[in-house]
């Protein structure tokens, strides 16, 4: 092949060798004059020579060098104070350069796709060894993206470093690509923004108030939409919050169905089981036994615990801060913020986290076989996954019955296992969306509490609105959810964003897109950990890559 083909235009082959991984190019000026840079004088009368030594693109993994002849002219314009100049190649190899411009154009893309110490271990296995800092330099020197003013315009913010500091990104909703990244979240960032480029007519935002008061301000006839999956998230907090102070109530509905359960198993193996011989009122000593033993199956709160919670509430009609409160009683802030969240106090259960209430039905099982050996029942619940100690079973079996002449168990202790976060999120699905393990409790906690019951008949009717788009029915609903207290404070926050909440529930645009690009942004940001500079991380993002 010929291998000029290979070379630019600019250059005339002289020879090439090949020495390993690398092959060695000779090549020399294709013009038989040179341009003054100064002047623009024309020149044919050669100086000297002296050879530059570039790199080009590999060819099938292996390096390529050029070592051109390059020619030096003599400026013929009297008037021209240089007397002596290099001959250029214009934008295929600028002066001073140690690579072509495609060369660097090759380094700059694998650079915005992969970072900079992940670019260089890619360029020097495609044959093209740089190292992390020139392709750092090579992205440093591409010019600015041309920012483009969208029609429909998604706002949300993104974290530097999570907790401390935050940029705002703002994607183009309708092209479906990010068009600029500001270096903070403030408001007033945001308005000159906006006010720098005229012409949005939709923003699609997040419910923070900062970013509302900004958009209002720039461009007050654009229409705002709020984020639907906030929506969603505040609701299943606030029906969360609700279920944390109905704990009470959730842990009778278990042990109700724990009870129940336990005698339906009972009864079942009366009925199928054959008479003990010499104990004829078995059957009604049983019953006694079952019932007597739920009434120990909650376990009396600590002191201690419930102390806390007392004075926690005490200081808080008092007036301090939670952070004041956790100084003074020696708590953590999260545990302060529980209690005060709470409406009553709510013990703990007997039953911590750990697998070992997976192996209940085997464990009641082979206490009903006669096994009671509890070490001998934890090699056997060992060799089958158990990953806890054998103090906890002790613990768990402490209520299990030693005696022989009562068969009784104590009730199932699975119901008490399902938290608020859990039950939230079911509370907002339909019936046959539930998992079968929390039918029962579901339907249970339902039939006990009017309460409940009206709260998730409020958030399927919100979900409903938003799946069909039936925004000019919020008013309604706000209404009705506003006779229940526990929903007053999720109301009073729509009411101070009604119009994009509304927005939210009709538009077909919404804040989906913009999260992604903000999930993009986070994998960005750990590829250039270290280096990644605001302005070099602005660069990766518009120029769409990765």
């Amino acid at each position: 092949m010929n291998a000029c083909l290979l070379l630019p235009e600019a250059f005339s082959y002289r020879y090439s060798t090949v020495s390993g991984n690398t092959v060695v190019f000779g090549l020399m000026g294709s013009t038989p004059f040179g341009t003054c840079p100064l002047c623009s004088g024309i020149s044919s009368k050669v100086h000297s020579y002296y050879q530059r030594k570039v790199q080009d693109l590999p060819i099938s993994g292996k390096t390529v060098r050029l070592y051109i002849s390059i020619r030096k002219f003599f400026c013929q314009q009297s008037s021209c104070p240089r007397k002596v100049f290099a001959e250029r190649f214009g934008s295929c190899l600028r002066p001073w350069q140690r690579r072509l411009e495609r060369s660097n154009e090759q380094i700059q893309t694998i650079g915005l796709r992969c970072g900079s110490k992940p670019g260089a271990r890619v360029c020097e296995l495609t044959g093209l060894p740089v190292s992390a800092s020139t392709v750092l330099r090579r992205l440093n020197t591409m010019a600015p993206a041309e920012v483009v003013t969208p029609k429909v315009l998604g706002v949300d913010d993104f974290a530097f470093r999570k907790g401390r500091a935050y940029g705002t990104v703002l994607v183009d909703l309708e092209k479906r690509v990010p068009v600029d990244l500001l270096p903070d979240r403030e408001g007033k960032t945001l308005e000159e923004w906006l006010k720098a480029h005229p012409g949005v007519e939709i923003v699609t935002r997040d419910r923070s108030s900062v970013y509302a008061s900004a958009i209002t301000t720039a461009c007050p006839d654009a229409v705002q939409v709020a984020d639907r999956w906030h929506l969603l998230k505040n609701l299943s907090e606030n029906l969360e919050k609700l279920l944390d102070s109905e704990r009470s109530l959730i842990k009778e509905a278990a042990r109700e169905l724990s009870q129940e359960k336990a005698e339906e198993q009972q009864n079942s193996s009366t009925t199928h089981s054959p008479a003990v011989p010499g104990n004829g009122g078995g059957h009604s000593e049983t019953v006694e036994t079952a019932s007597a033993t739920t009434a120990s199956d909650q376990p009396a709160p600590t002191e201690k615990r419930y102390g806390h919670y007392k004075e926690v509430k005490r200081l808080r009609q008092q007036g301090h801060s939670a952070k004041g409160i956790a100084r003074h009683l020696g708590i953590s802030r999260n545990t302060v913020r529980k209690y005060l969240r709470q409406g009553s106090f709510v013990p703990k259960t007997r039953v911590k986290r750990s697998n070992l209430i997976q192996y209940e039905d085997y464990l009641r099982k082979r206490w009903g076989e006669g096994e009671t050996c509890l070490y001998t029942l934890y090699k056997e619940i060992k060799s089958m996954g158990y990953d806890g100690s054998y103090p906890t079973l002790t613990v768990f079996m402490a209520a299990y019955p030693k005696a022989s002449r009562i068969p009784a168990l104590p009730p199932a202790q699975k119901g008490a296992t399902f938290s608020s976060r859990s039950l939230s999120i079911a509370f907002c699905q339909k019936d046959d969306e539930w998992d079968e393990d929390q039918k029962p409790l579901l339907n249970k906690l339902l039939q006990k509490s009017d309460l409940l019951r009206q709260a998730r008949n409020l958030c399927l009717e919100f979900k409903t609105m938003m799946e069909q788009k039936k925004g000019t029915e919020l008013e309604n609903w706000c209404q009705k959810a506003s006779q229940l207290n526990n929903f007053k404070g999720f109301v009073r926050g729509i009411r101070q964003d009604f119009q994009a909440v509304r927005q939210a529930m009709s538009s077909v645009w919404s804040n989906g897109q913009t999260e992604g690009q903000v999930n993009r942004i986070k994998n960005l940001k750990r590829q250039m950990y270290g280096k990644a500079g605001f302005q070099l991380l602005r660069l990766r993002v518009l120029a769409r890559a990765g």
